[in-house]
């Protein structure tokens, strides 16, 4: 496990941007990306970067970590969504280079295990960008998520719901009720993880997710098991540490 503190959240986003660069685009390899507040930022100046020196995008494949489950793939709340306006679009991606869980039919538990399915038969992500939530959450994977957990469906929280009504003035009738996720034990089988965390906010996260055992109630804290994982932090985020 390697610990990089810098000390502006510019510095961390200029890394991962490299980070993402370098290895979806320049390596080709397939690159899950993750598409919270944290991640949005990276994918701003990678798209920056793109418009003031274009560089070869063919070779780009990425994947998501996590969607909502019973929303259209092009209303702005999907994570579907977020992906094409923050990397498709800008970074003039053919569709067949995205790998999505709206592709596949079926209850969500369904599409969770045929998601999963295809990206082994791709041969797996090789790289993955995570966020981490303030509870030290994984992509869906919220406190008591089994460490053993593949991708799945999951209920979603009344608070990521009320979340989505605030931010998305989705009407009540309509606020998904479920998600599909990559698991732990799927992230963990990943070769290469960068760990993204800025901010106060997530300085609690981190620390627990650090300076704990690994505990199912901090599904961050796995991570201390995976022998290729970089957090990458700025000054505020590693504060406690």
């Amino acid at each position: 496990m390697k610990i990089e503190i810098l000390q502006t959240a510019a510095q961390v986003n200029a890394k991962a941007a490299w980070h993402f660069i370098r290895r979806a685009a320049f390596d080709g390899v397939l690159t899950g990306v993750a598409t919270g507040d944290t991640t949005r930022a990276v994918y701003a100046l990678v798209a920056a970067l793109y418009e003031t020196a274009p560089f070869d995008t063919s070779k780009i494949r990425i994947c998501a970590l996590d969607d909502y489950a019973g929303i259209e793939g092009d209303h702005p709340a999907s994570c579907s969504a977020r992906i094409r306006a923050q990397l498709q679009v800008p970074l003039h991606l053919r569709s067949e280079q995205l790998i999505l869980p709206e592709a596949f039919p079926g209850t969500p538990d369904a599409v969770a295990q045929a998601y999963e399915e295809r990206l082994t038969s791709l041969g797996g992500i090789q790289t993955q960008l995570l966020g981490i939530g303030a509870d030290a959450h994984l992509g869906f994977c919220r406190p008591g998520t089994p460490f053993c957990s593949p991708a799945h469906a999951v209920q979603l929280p009344e608070d990521t719901r009320q979340m989505l009504h605030r931010k998305y003035t989705l009407e009540i009738k309509k606020l998904p009720r479920c998600g599909v996720t990559l698991g732990l034990k799927s992230i963990m089988q990943i070769p290469e993880l960068l760990v993204i965390a800025t901010g106060t906010a997530k300085a609690r996260a981190v620390y627990d997710s650090l300076h704990h055992a690994p505990d199912e109630r901090i599904p961050a804290s796995i991570l201390q098991l995976h022998p290729n994982v970089t957090w990458l932090l700025d000054a505020e985020a590693a504060s406690l540490l």
